[in-house]
Parts: structure tokens; sequence; C-alpha cells
């Protein structure tokens, strides 16, 4: 159905809402400079851990210093920066705040703010709260401002955020008011929220919390707080105007605008609502036009409802925050229903087979038109499927005042008899049946049912292997008679070499059948082994080279061949110890390439990752200089191996994105 939309007038007037004054008022404050801080640090709420790798406290450290952490046995030295020193803005400038401290900077006597950044290897990810121990009474505020100054470096994985509660502490949301996430800020600064979220509770406490994500970069300062206030604000006159008395028309469908003015302090949040009222006049089950967000003046997009029946209503506009409507009878609004000429539709008929009442192919329409011809000409209302020609016949109302015409297509197809084509044979492999059999069909219309042992459901499971006799039907329309063939599907059993997987060995561990490891192989593959050669499928360590075993069987036409692989790392179960600088070291990427230098007579060198897994890579160079191409490398730390002096030895490296 096609339709026009007429737009309507513009309507404005003036009906106030009543004030609310309420003075300023100072709730809470904490400085942390007391011997009794009123926020529980490392609080186990919302998703947070009591412990961990960093943790909450309350000092005036701003130092910072050197230490060492151990990570899977090996050494590493860091180095944390001083805290940025607090401007005078704050009450205490250098004295106690509330921060996050990581615990390797606690072991090595350094506690001012800064963190261990999650990495998914040596640190694990963590949140981390401190919650407020005393509750605020804002239940007769209708707007709070949270005050704080903060810092934190962080990342995009690793920052601060502020919650609150609404019962004493037992339940946490977070507050999405603010800046939402706090980081990239290594220096003091003074945030001041004002929220309508935090006003009308009797028991509200605020919280702080840490995010440490897993982020291969971040940076000190970990989250640090100071200062915290919570005020009442006042609250200015609410007003809410609409239009002048006005009486409308209107056809139901269309979409107009309805301007309004608001001022005052309208809570976040607030929608602005025009409603129709039924068609007695009342709002006992007032009809939607259109909605806006907002706190402020603007204009709501009203769409009469296309099924309203023709009538006059009267049209109101509602607030949610506070609750509040105008004067219903300032629009009134006179609608009329559009006359419907039906929906476009298609009807195929077979040629031949008599005359038709065109109106009876569109659905539901009023009977107050005229048809034209696929050529636009005037035709009769009854289509004769022996004479009159295939196409587009056009059907347009003409019964409506305030509505436009209606338009509707009809498209008639003229059938040739069914044709369901030729018998034919098709090979098939049981790992890939087709979605459709229609593109095997011959010479046939695509409009036909597949029936098998005479029904259409359920068609043959065609990833069991055998022979399957299916029936093609195309079904005539009108008089036409249907059309059957044929169709043999020959299911072939699909290649299976199982399901890949890894092997670490001992060099003098015993032989091992490689096609043991692979979940539901068949029995009738060949193997090759890491240099492409013939494989007996019998690895005998001792004797055997690390890499990528192939097994492979051989599908019968149309079936391709399948192939599983078991990644083999054969160690000699020496001692494993990570090469120092002077024999090996990692020096970096660059264009795309991993750099290494390595013992000129290194040998057998794997990559593996995190999880222990081989990655084949292509290297170049000679020498003590190698690298390989590492563009398709996904990020994560990885462990480059080798044998050097007949002992296995580790490199370990970084790939970014």
């Amino acid at each position: 159905m096609r339709s026009s939309i007429h737009p309507l007038a513009v309507i404005l007037g003036l009906l106030a809402i009543a004030p609310a004054i309420h003075a300023q008022q100072l709730l809470f404050t904490e400085d942390f400079e007391g011997p009794t801080p009123t926020f529980l640090l490392n609080a186990s709420v919302a998703g947070s851990s009591a412990a961990g790798d960093n943790r909450w406290l309350i000092n005036a450290q701003y130092t910072g210093g050197e230490g060492t952490i151990d990570c899977l046995g090996f050494p590493f030295t860091f180095t944390i920066p001083p805290t940025a020193s607090q401007p005078a803005g704050i009450t205490s400038p250098g004295g106690n705040y509330m921060h996050i401290a990581s615990q390797a900077g606690l072991n090595s006597n350094i506690s001012n703010c800064n963190f261990a950044a999650a990495d998914g290897f040596c640190t694990q990810p963590a949140n981390h709260f401190a919650a407020m121990t005393t509750d605020v009474n804002t239940s007769t505020a209708s707007e709070v401002a949270l005050s704080f100054w903060w810092l934190c470096g962080g990342s995009a994985a690793n920052y601060g955020e502020v919650w609150y509660s609404t019962n004493s502490g037992s339940t946490w949301s977070l507050l999405s008011d603010g800046a939402g996430q706090y980081r990239n800020s290594s220096t003091w600064s003074e945030q001041v929220i004002t929220s309508t979220t935090l006003a009308g509770h009797t028991t509200l406490r605020i919280g702080f919390r840490f995010v440490n994500g897993t982020a291969l970069s971040a940076s000190d300062p970990a989250f640090g707080v100071d200062d915290v206030r919570i005020e009442a604000l006042a609250q200015e006159e609410l007003v809410l105007n609409t239009g002048a008395p006005a009486t409308l028309q209107a056809c139901a469908g269309s979409t107009f605008a309805i301007p309004y003015t608001a001022s005052g302090p309208w809570q976040n949040g607030n929608v602005f609502t025009a409603e129709l009222s039924g068609a007695d006049g009342t709002f006992d089950a007032p009809v939607e036009l259109g909605s806006i967000t907002s706190t402020s003046s603007g204009a709501i997009q009203a769409t009469v409802p296309a099924g309203t029946v023709s009538g006059t209503y009267f049209v109101r506009i509602r607030s949610s925050a506070p609750v509040q409507t105008t004067d219903p009878l300032n629009i009134v609004l006179i609608v009329e229903a559009p006359a419907f000429a039906g929906n476009d539709t298609a009807v195929t008929l077979c040629k031949n087979s008599g005359g038709y009442a065109l109106l009876d192919l569109v659905n539901n329409a009023d009977p107050c038109g005229t048809w034209t011809s696929p050529n636009g000409l005037p035709v009769s209302s009854i289509f004769n499927s022996a004479t009159d020609p295939a196409g587009v016949y056009t059907y347009t109302t003409n019964c409506g005042v305030l509505c436009p015409a209606d338009v509707a297509a009809l498209t008639i197809i003229l059938q040739d008899p069914a044709n369901a084509g030729n018998d034919v044979t098709v090979p098939l492999c049981s790992d890939a049946p087709p979605s459709t059999l229609l593109p095997f069909l011959s010479g046939a219309q695509l409009t036909g049912i597949f029936f098998y042992n005479g029904s259409v459901f359920p068609q043959p499971d065609l990833t069991v292997p055998g022979s399957y006799t299916l029936d093609y039907v195309v079904y005539g329309v009108g008089p036409c008679p249907n059309d059957t063939a044929g169709m043999e599907l020959l299911v072939n059993q699909a290649a299976d070499a199982g399901t890949s997987t890894t092997l670490t060995l001992c060099a003098n561990d015993d032989p091992v059948s490689l096609i043991s490891l692979l979940n539901g192989a068949q029995t009738t593959g060949s193997w090759t082994d890491p240099f492409n050669a013939p494989f007996s499928g019998v690895l005998v360590p001792a004797q055997a080279s690390s890499g990528l075993y192939t097994y492979t069987v051989v599908g019968a036409a149309p079936c391709t061949n399948d192939e599983a692989f078991v990644a083999v790392v054969i160690d000699p179960c020496l001692s494993v110890e990570e090469q120092d600088a002077q024999v090996a070291r990692w020096l970096g990427a660059e264009q795309g390439l991993q750099r290494f230098v390595l013992p000129p007579d290194a040998r057998h060198l794997n990559v593996y990752n995190t999880a222990g897994q081989w990655v084949s890579v292509q290297w170049e160079g000679g020498g003590d200089l190698r690298s390989f191409g590492a563009q398709l490398l996904p990020a994560g730390t990885y462990m480059l191996t080798f044998e050097h002096h007949g002992l296995r030895q580790i490199v370990r490296f970084v790939q970014t994105p």
C-alpha cells in the first residue's frame, strides 16, 4: 500500500506546573585524615575480590621506587613512578588519600598509588572495591552533587568506576552519571557529578571500584581518591507548556510535530510523551503518539496510529520524571481513517482458466476504486485469462475527504503447464548434504515439492551413505495438472581423518601409534612426516623430529580428501632454562618481522603460544641473526625454544596488535 503523509499545524500554549524549592546542604564528607575512615577497603561486592595482586589502602605515600616480582619462577625488576602531588584545592594537600597499591610494590616497601596490570600470564584480572560504611539520607533532595578528587593512568582495560547503593550496601549499581570510566589522568582532577539518580534515598552509600582487566599496555598511577563530598542541591520551578486551544484535522497514519516548552530541573531520563485520548474523549487508556527523552524544550514527532478509527479526540503531553500532564482540552483532533486499496500482491493463474474478479485477488480492499491495465488504460474489474495480458494491474481508491487516495498493485502471472523436468541420478557426499536439491533438477520449474516415501517430511538424512529415491512434484495452478520427475540420490561415505591434536614426548619415550590419537579417524589413510615424506604412523621419539605429522584419508567422488594433524614436540627432557642475553635474545618486532640473536649452531627452532600449542613460522636469515614473518600471528606472549650444546633453551617474546 502507498499513501501520502500530511503535516499538521504547530501548537503552542501555556500550562504551568507548581514549583518546589529546597536549600543546598552538605550531607557527607571524607578527607581520610581521621583515625577511622568511613570506607570499607577491599570489600567483596560488585564482582570484586578482597585479595589478589592489588588492594585498596589509605596512607600519605607519594614516593615510588624499584622492586622485583617473580613470574613463573623468573625474577623481573620493575620501577614504580612517584604519585603526582596534590593541588591546593584538596583539603589537606599531601595528606592521606585512598588508593590502589600493588602487592608486588608492597613486598618491596613501595606503597604509593600503583598497580600490577593483568596480563593473563603472571597477573590475573580482578576488581577491587572500597565501600562507604555509613548511610546518607537524600530523601528530601531532588538532585544530589557528588564530588571527589581522583587520578588514574590505567588503560582501556584498567580504570576506576563510581558505584552506589540505596539499601545500606546490600546491593550495588554502577553510576552512569559522570565520566563512567576514570583513566588517562596521571595528575589530580576534581570530578563533580550532579545526579537525580542519587536523590530520594534514606540509605545511600557510594563506592569506588578499580577494574584491572587484561591489557598489553597500561600505566601508573592506579585509581586514587580524596576529598569525597555529597551535597543536596536546590530545585528550581518546573514549567511545561503546550499549545493554545486548537481544532485540527488529520488522516490516520500521518505524522506532525508538537512543539513544547519545558523549564526547570526535570530529572535525567525524563520522557515527554504526546498522548491521544480514546474515542470517548477520556484518557483511561491513552494511545502514545510519540515521545522524546529530554529535560528541556523541544518538539515531539507525533504519528496518528494507522488503525485509528474516524472520530474526534483530544491530545495531551505527559512527563515522566516527575509525572505531570497538560490540559487535554487544548488540542482537539478530528481523525479520518484512510481508504484501503489492499496490499500489493501477486497471483499466478493458469492460462485459459476462465475469468477472475480483480477485487477478489487483493485482500480486504474498500470497493470504491477503479482499475487500470499494465499499459495505463481503464479496464473492467473482471480479468479474462484467455485474452487479457499478464502484468501489473493498479487499483486506486477515491472515497476520502482528509486522506489521500490509496494505491495497490496486483501483479498477474499467467502460468504455463507445470514441468517437473527429467529423471536424474545425483552423486553426493555424506559430509556435505546440499541445502536444497533444486540445483540438481533437469529442465524443471523450481516451484515444486520433494516427496520421500510418499511424504514431504521427513526428508532423507543425506549424512548417511546409501541410495535414496525422491519424487519431485510441480503443482499446476488452477486447472493445470501436476507433473512428477524421479531423483535418485547416491550418498557416498565422507572421508574422516579424525580430530587434530598435539603430542609432547621425551626423546626416550616408547614408540606411539599416532592414529590412536585421532578421535574418530578411518583406518584407510596414510601418513607423512613434517618433511612431507611418507611415514608409517608409528612415532619412535628417539629417531623422529618435532613438527606436524599429517594423516590423509582419500574420499570417494564427489567426497574430498580429509586431513588431520598431530603436532609433535619431542623434548630431550633436560632442564629448560631461559637463555640470558649473552647467548640469545629477542631484538623485538620490526616491519612485521620478529627478530632474534641466536647461536649460529642453534637447532630445532620451535615457537609455542601460552597454551603450549606449536605455532608454524617461516624462518629467515642466517648466522646469529634469525627472523620470521609475524603479520598473521595473534597478539600475545610466546616462547621460542631451540637446542644448543645438547640443551633445550627458551626465549620469550611478545606479539603486539
